[in-house]
């Protein structure tokens, strides 16, 4: 039976006031990250909030290459992790940690 483990990131980025700034995803499927996205809401909100979201973004980048298990107080959310296998069947569980 072939299997494929699907883990997904996501990791929002918000300023003082909670609006939201900028947005990270990423899909790891069988130890291979792909798919890593980067989302700006506005360039003033990016402009004025430029040191965090670059941090916010260095501390994704760690997490999504770490092999170690998620601990709630690493930065990026996994929304959901599923194992599938060629009949397409597929179960899911979700976790999430503590994001910015």
């Amino acid at each position: 039976m072939n299997q494929n483990k699907i883990i997904y990131y996501e990791q929002p980025v918000n300023d003082d006031g909670n609006v939201l700034v900028a947005d990270f995803t990423a899909q790891k499927t069988n130890d291979v990250v792909q798919n890593i996205t980067v989302s700006v809401n506005t360039i003033p909100g990016y402009q004025t909030n430029k040191e965090k979201v670059i941090t916010a973004f260095d501390d994704f980048l760690k997490v999504i290459q770490s092999e170690n298990v998620q601990t709630p107080d690493e930065t990026a959310q996994i929304v959901s992790e599923s194992e599938t296998d060629s009949t397409s069947d597929s179960t899911s569980d979700s976790t999430s940690a503590l994001s910015q």
